[in-house]
């Protein structure tokens, strides 16, 4: 006979440092090889409908590897998130850095899908990497000194990560952006370069998460998001 009430059973996500990272690098390689397919089919064949290469255009807005970017980016933003988290009930302070991680992730899984830099560059005759790199200089000179210290595979990985993101994501696309238009777009040659321009973003994120996850299993022991109602509040049955 049950003494009392049981206690609260809360909503547990527990993720793993190689697992996830080592599906995510999978799901990249697989969408890089189909585009690539699909792409030489259509400057070589054009056998596949063109519904189906738009569906996995790396270089659509609305196509699976588009919603693929965003929703890693949205795991990478959660996982920082959930650092932040333990970060404010430890006093740590570094929290509020840790939180403005979250943010700048959780803001490029908005713009993978809404596409607001392509929307400055419309509006503009400026690049978007202009403003968008002087924002990032700001930020970057703010964070400088929590990220040195960070604990060194942290800070490595992180490092790792933006560089090779920020590679594709502005670097190649400055290089690019000299040399097509919508005019020549049209060829296999662009479409090799947006594989390397994506490919770096997406590999980018995934070894962002790598880190983070890594991260949260050195410092707490285990890689696992809580999903419960605040302390000391009540649920109705």
């Amino acid at each position: 006979m049950s003494d009392g009430p049981a206690a609260p059973v809360p909503h547990v996500l527990t993720l793993s440092s190689r697992t996830l990272p080592r599906l995510l690098v999978v799901i990249v390689l697989v969408l890089l090889a189909v585009h690539l397919g699909l792409q030489w089919d259509r400057f070589h064949g054009s056998r596949t409908p063109w519904e189906i290469q738009q569906l996995f255009d790396l270089d659509e807005e609305q196509s699976v590897p588009n919603w693929y970017s965003s929703a890693a980016l949205g795991i990478a933003a959660a996982l920082a998130a959930a650092i932040a988290g333990r970060a404010r009930r430890l006093r740590d302070v570094d929290a509020g850095r840790w939180s403005t991680v979250a943010w700048i992730l959780l803001y490029l899984c908005f713009d993978e899908v809404a596409g607001l830099h392509e929307t400055v560059n419309s509006l503009s005759s400026i690049s978007w990497t202009v403003p968008f790199g002087l924002i990032a200089v700001v930020v970057g000179w703010w964070m400088l000194p929590w990220v040195l210290r960070l604990p060194t595979p942290t800070r490595n990985g992180l490092i790792v990560a933006g560089v090779v993101y920020v590679g594709g994501a502005v670097g190649i696309e400055m290089i690019s952006s000299h040399f097509y238009d919508e005019s020549n777009k049209r060829q296999f040659l662009y479409a090799l370069n947006t594989v390397v321009e994506e490919g770096c973003e997406m590999l980018g994120v995934v070894i962002a998460i790598r880190t983070l996850l890594t991260h949260m299993e050195r410092t707490a022991g285990t890689a696992t998001i809580t999903l419960d109602t605040p302390a000391g509040s009540t649920t109705r049955p």
